[in-house]
């Protein structure tokens, strides 16, 4: 199911009730061709990932989100996880391996444009490094009896 999103206080309860699963907030506008093309396509990936929350955004009737997101073409695709917009930097390991290597890239948080494939390809991706970055504390988990302080020893510090 795709939310609609009227206003910043909307989009912040959204946000804080998606916890940490990824959201994928769509700006569109009624009038706008590609955006009507691509949002059964969106509705459809609400369905088929149900790990992910989908909201959208109509910028004529929300124009301060609009402005506060920087919005210059619809549609835009921005992706959020707890509550923060996903940059390149907030994948801590990426920015290593960016900053070491000197390739800086696009930012992998948002993109224009109603290239279904595209779009999925980000959910998938951010879907599989946010499983990967959380891995060790999963497997550590199931090694002892649920206290924290010991998963964290696992996670941290494996033998």
């Amino acid at each position: 199911m795709v939310q609609i999103i009227k206003d910043m206080d909307e989009l912040k309860t959204f946000l804080k009730a998606a916890g940490c699963k990824l959201v994928v907030v769509e700006f569109s506008a009624k009038w706008c061709g590609p955006c009507q093309k691509i949002y059964p396509l969106v509705h459809a990936m609400s369905l088929q990932y149900r790990n992910v929350m989908f909201a959208n955004v109509d910028v004529d009737d929300s124009q301060e989100l609009a402005q506060t997101y920087h919005i210059k073409a619809v549609p835009t695709f921005q992706m959020f996880k707890q509550a923060h917009k996903v940059t390149l930097f907030s994948r801590l390991k990426r920015a290593i391996c960016c900053y070491r290597s000197g390739f800086m890239g696009e930012p992998i948080f948002e993109f224009c444009g109603a290239d279904a494939q595209k779009l999925e390809a980000k959910i998938r991706e951010l879907i599989s490094s946010f499983l990967i970055a959380w891995s060790p504390f999963w497997n550590a988990a199931s090694q002892c009896s649920g206290d924290w302080k010991s998963v964290m020893k696992i996670a941290c510090h494996p033998s």
